[in-house]
């Protein structure tokens, strides 16, 4: 089993004089775009980039949020990152030089850690393209490829990465375009083996039984609502949050024993809602459960709260090859507008941004037709609006900002 490709929740560089022939090298602008897979949203480095001379900094991916179970065996460790050459010329000649574990965290802006173990990235030192994205990918068996040992206990570590860099094989001067970086483990749990006894006039005899290996494949799963009808309410303004329950029927194996492991990998993906107020997408961590000789239940609470946008939002949860689609109703506690205040936002990079939308035909009987703000969070770009209506006729038909009547081109 593995983990699938991962993204770190944490990106840091560092570009030290110890780790190039000549000087500092050039860090790279916006790094935290490569925590996310989206080629549209990038790292790219600053100029003068990288020669012969000069190479790019140690990247260093972390904080992956492994939660591999206590008795698993590591088996295979992957590196992937997508990037290209971000100089639009054919002479530069991007290789990858470093890939190596990581198992310290950063030490410091003036301390490099050029990571544990053997460099692997002779595995693939193809040129990055010029012109469009490649995918590089790198990794293992720990002992007999990275050189390095690994207990659960590391890999589940915040410190726990890669160290990357990259080079140029050519005089002239190119800059490392980078869009994600991803590791995936992939690691065995061991199986329970029971034993059967039976005694009969001719002896005793004695039978192993395999029991399930660490994913219970037989489980039953159950997922349910805490709130009537399979449908919870959640307001945008109020920052409310619901729960959702998630129910694991621990069922007989083909052997007849309830067998020992853990409960499934299971993943929830939301569409605009914010799971366990982090991501929107959660994976829920693994129970443990011994052998037994009856039926037991195990449950899991993940909270869910609300996005921006108003109306019916999706959560799908996947165990195995079954997927659940379930369904929250998101509702604007005010009568004004479609958006309300951004009061439940405190931090400058939190608030109400709103891109290439379309608000038609909205009606309010408060302030505003189509959107309602308080506060200065806020940011609305390529978005249009016809037929709003505020019922009062000295109120805004399309935007009320602080008070204030605005068109949908601010």
């Amino acid at each position: 089993m593995d983990t699938d490709w991962q993204t770190p929740n944490r990106i840091a560089q560092y570009y030290g004089k110890n780790i190039v022939n000549k000087g500092e090298c050039s860090s790279l602008l916006n790094i935290d775009n490569a925590i996310v897979t989206d080629t549209e949203k990038y790292s790219l480095q600053n100029s003068p980039g990288m020669n012969k001379t000069k190479d790019s900094p140690w990247i260093y991916p972390m904080l992956f949020s492994f939660k591999l179970p206590d008795d698993a065996t590591i088996t295979n460790v992957a590196f992937r990152v997508v990037a290209c050459n971000g100089t639009n010329t054919e002479d530069g000649k991007i290789f990858t030089k470093l890939v190596k574990l990581h198992l310290s965290g950063i030490k410091g802006s003036k301390e490099g850690d050029g990571g544990v173990g053997e460099n692997i990235a002779s595995q693939n030192q193809s040129y990055y393209q010029y012109d469009s994205w490649g995918e590089y990918t790198y990794g293992g068996s720990p002992e007999n490829v990275w050189d390095v040992k690994l207990t659960p206990e590391t890999v589940n570590s915040s410190n726990f990465g890669v160290v990357y860099q990259v080079a140029n094989d050519s005089d002239t001067y190119c800059r490392l375009k980078i869009a994600s970086v991803e590791m995936k483990i992939t690691y065995d749990s061991p199986t329970a083996t029971l034993t059967k006894t039976t005694t009969t006039s001719e002896g005793t005899s004695k039978e192993e039984i395999l029991a399930s290996s660490t994913i219970i494949n037989s489980a039953e799963f159950k997922v349910a609502f805490e709130q009537d009808n399979q449908r919870g309410l959640l307001d945008i303004y109020k920052h409310n949050k619901s729960t959702l329950t998630i129910t694991y029927t621990h069922v007989m194996g083909s052997n007849g024993y309830y067998n020992s492991g853990g409960t499934p990998e299971t993943l929830i993906t939301a569409s605009d809602l914010r799971v366990n107020d982090s991501k929107r997408t959660y994976s829920v961590p693994i129970t443990q459960v011994k052998e037994s000789t009856e039926s037991s239940v195990i449950t899991q609470t993940v909270d869910i709260y609300p996005g921006t946008l108003v109306g019916t939002q999706s959560i799908h949860i996947t165990y195995g090859e079954t997927e659940t689609i379930l369904y929250y109703q998101v509702q604007n506690s005010t009568p004004d507008g479609e958006l309300t205040s951004d009061a439940p936002f405190s931090n400058p990079s939190q608030g109400f941004y709103i891109d290439g939308c379309t608000f038609t035909n909205n009606k309010s009987n408060g302030n505003a037709g189509a959107i309602y703000l308080e506060g200065s969070h806020y940011e609305i770009t390529n978005s249009e609006g016809s037929g709003n209506q505020a019922v009062s006729s000295d109120k805004c038909n399309n935007i009320e900002l602080n008070n204030v009547c605005k068109s949908f081109k601010l």
